[in-house]
């Protein structure tokens, strides 16, 4: 809930069944929101309602706009937090990026990379949920750096940083922030591998983090898998070479990878039991075995799968 030159602005989960609620009538507008394209209906069908119940509405989000904006004075107003018993503040620094990756929406949504917020506008905690798409790549990445690090704010990098932007004086300043993983238990720092002509940057931004103090066990990389490949082309052959390489070479590292299958993609078989085993079954890792052993034998086990490779 926000207060706006004597409005209130509330906010209600898509479960919410909003005909049952009489005190919506009270609101002069209401703003739905839609972050995925497969939740646009859902959110297309709560306008409906909303507007069937005399109620001005501005349907946006990626979802369902990638141009809408919302007004400055709704943007820039601090959120209320107790509206779900948030103990952290979130918020963007900055927005936009300066790379053109053909699989990300952000260069269309917000453009090159800018200053959007102080951090003062919206934290109001100890501990911060940054939603950054690229802060290494701003400018004034530095100050924004010092003053968590000053401030003692446990802060999560939530989107992921650029390794290909580590250097010596933002991996000195990273050290001293107090960085957290989403839940805030453990100290973390999220990167990405997309594609495989990003390995030396990779490496060298492990290795000079590593020099600057933060182990790579701190490190999760992203690894995006399964984009602009037919399944028909999906082979073991493909698998090996492209995403096991990146798992196995980070893996090797002390650095835990994560496997985000693009566009939620459910029709590769083999790429569906690669990220099911390494984001959530690694129990059936076993150091007698290796990485890869334990793996085929995985597939065997949960799939009936007898021979590959």
């Amino acid at each position: 809930m926000m207060r706006l030159s004597g409005r209130r602005y509330d906010t209600f989960g898509s479960h919410t069944d909003l005909s049952s609620i009489p005190a919506m009538k009270r609101y002069d507008k209401a703003y739905v929101s839609c972050i995925f394209t497969r939740n646009a209906s859902r959110a297309r069908s709560i306008a409906v309602m909303l507007e069937s119940m005399g109620i001005p509405t501005e349907l946006g989000g990626s979802g369902v706009d990638l141009r809408k904006e919302l007004p400055y004075e709704v943007e820039h107003q601090c959120p209320d937090y107790t509206l779900y018993g948030l103990k952290y503040s979130v918020g963007f620094v900055t927005r936009g990026c300066i790379r053109n990756c053909p699989w990300c929406l952000v260069p269309i949504k917000e453009g090159r990379i800018r200053f959007h917020a102080p951090l003062e506008e919206f934290l109001r905690h100890k501990r911060l949920m940054l939603l950054d798409n690229n802060l290494l790549a701003y400018d004034g990445h530095h100050e924004i750096l010092e003053k968590l690090a000053v401030w003692g704010v446990e802060t999560c990098f939530t989107q992921g940083l650029d390794i290909r932007l580590v250097d010596n004086e933002n991996a000195r300043l990273l050290k001293l922030v107090r960085y957290r993983d989403t839940e805030f238990r453990y100290p973390r720092l999220y990167f990405s591998w997309d594609s495989l002509d990003m390995e030396s940057d990779v490496l060298k931004g492990i290795d000079t983090l590593k020099r600057h103090g933060i182990p790579p066990s701190h490190l999760l990389f992203y690894m995006l898998c399964g984009f602009k490949i037919r399944s028909e082309d999906y082979t073991w052959d493909y698998f090996m070479e492209n995403d096991w390489y990146r798992y196995e070479t980070l893996a090797k590292l002390g650095v835990k990878p994560f496997v985000m299958k693009w566009n939620g993609r459910r029709d590769i078989p083999l790429l569906n039991a690669f990220a099911r085993w390494v984001n959530k079954a690694k129990k059936a890792y076993r150091k007698s075995l290796g990485a890869l052993e334990s793996f085929k034998s995985w597939l065997s086990y949960e799939y009936g799968v007898r021979s590959v490779g």
